[in-house]
């Protein structure tokens, strides 16, 4: 399993505005974001992403880290 640097929030966000999720309200520093006709809804803490929880993001997002790491880059 390859080693994956660690990822902002915001990075994150953008990675995830690529794929058609957009920000739906923000709460402190959680961001709450959702795609267009689906139910995704997936919450985001502006700070570096730990390697669970991104896992969990990518799991609710649909995507594999890999095709979230090349929408960063």
């Amino acid at each position: 399993m390859p080693h994956y640097a660690p990822l902002s929030a915001r990075e994150i966000i953008r990675a995830l505005s690529k794929l058609g999720f957009k920000i739906q309200k923000q709460r402190g520093s959680h961001i709450k974001l959702v795609k267009v006709n689906s139910k995704s809804i997936i919450v985001v803490n502006e700070k570096e992403i730990s390697p669970g929880t991104l896992s969990s993001i990518c799991k609710q997002a649909g995507i594999t880290k890999e095709g979230l790491y090349r929408l960063v880059k």
